[in-house]
């Protein structure tokens, strides 16, 4: 079955994304890509997705700069994000729960439950 929505991966960690990238196609959405937070920005502004995926911690621009970035934009202020973490530290939870974000912990998630999610933000 094949979804009309398009979804960005924002991460640096290449199997990851890969991994994540085939489940998202097997559920039938259309996949792009990223592998940190600029070239992220960039194909976000330029590609409008429908939901972002986005890692919390990469080099360079980091998941929270990139999405401070990206509410500034006209586009960029209503389009979900659903963050990635590899860890749930004090800093972290805090800004996490500050900005109402969902987020997925990498070492126990279920690639279903990140489907589930994402259909559920799309209303899909």
């Amino acid at each position: 079955m094949h979804i009309d929505k398009k979804i960005l991966i924002v991460e640096d960690s290449l199997l990851l994304r890969s991994v994540t990238k085939d489940a998202l196609l097997e559920a039938g959405f259309i996949v792009i890509e990223a592998g940190g937070g600029k070239e992220g920005l960039d194909v976000a502004k330029s590609e409008h997705p429908d939901l972002i995926l986005l890692d919390l911690i990469m080099p360079g621009m980091d998941g929270m700069e990139m999405y401070q970035l990206l509410r500034e934009d006209a586009w960029g202020a209503d389009v979900p994000v659903i963050m990635l973490s590899a860890t749930k530290d004090e800093k972290i939870t805090t800004w996490l729960d500050a900005h109402k974000l969902d987020f997925f912990l990498k070492d126990n998630w279920m690639m279903e439950e990140v489907v589930l999610r994402i259909r559920t933000r799309l209303a899909i």
